[in-house]
């Protein structure tokens, strides 16, 4: 008989962030200060403006500061390896794992796929919106499934 390497589900709270806020700024100030560098036509410069300008209210509103009511602030890995996200509206939905997630000790960028939906929803996870005993168990957590795929499977 076999029984789960991890008895209590995972569960982690994702905060709004501060090194979000000034990463997104300081990109999309770059690409803005950039953009007027380059010898483009007024109206493709102003087009690209408006995207810039859009592109950055999105990141920083959902991303960074959690505003949106379909910001992601919650995270449940359960013991038989299923997801649940959960948003600022307090919508929940479970979710699979996707492969292409990137994770590193300093900051991780996990990309998660509805069973009905074609896009993926990212959750940017960094030391200041997370609490680092829960962001460790998570990266062990995935070391382990990810370097034996039979760990969760039922006997």
């Amino acid at each position: 008989m076999s029984s789960k390497k991890y008895a209590a589900p995972l569960q982690i709270e994702v905060r709004s962030s501060r090194l979000l806020l000034m990463l997104f700024s300081c990109l999309h100030l770059v690409s803005f200060l950039l953009l007027f560098l380059m010898p483009l036509p007024i109206e493709l410069t102003l087009f690209c403006v408006i995207f810039i300008v859009i592109s950055g209210i999105y990141v920083v509103v959902f991303h960074a500061l959690k505003h949106s009511s379909a910001s992601i602030v919650g995270l449940v890995w359960d013991r038989n390896d299923d997801w649940l996200v959960l948003d600022k509206s307090g919508k929940q939905w479970e979710v699979v794992l996707d492969g292409n997630s990137f994770v590193h000790p300093w900051f991780s960028i996990l990309n998660f796929k509805q069973e009905n939906k074609w896009l993926s929803q990212s959750v940017m996870l960094l030391s200041d919106n997370v609490d680092k005993n829960d962001y460790r168990r998570l990266r062990v957590r995935l070391r382990v499934t990810r370097n034996n795929p039979d760990s969760s499977a039922s006997a």
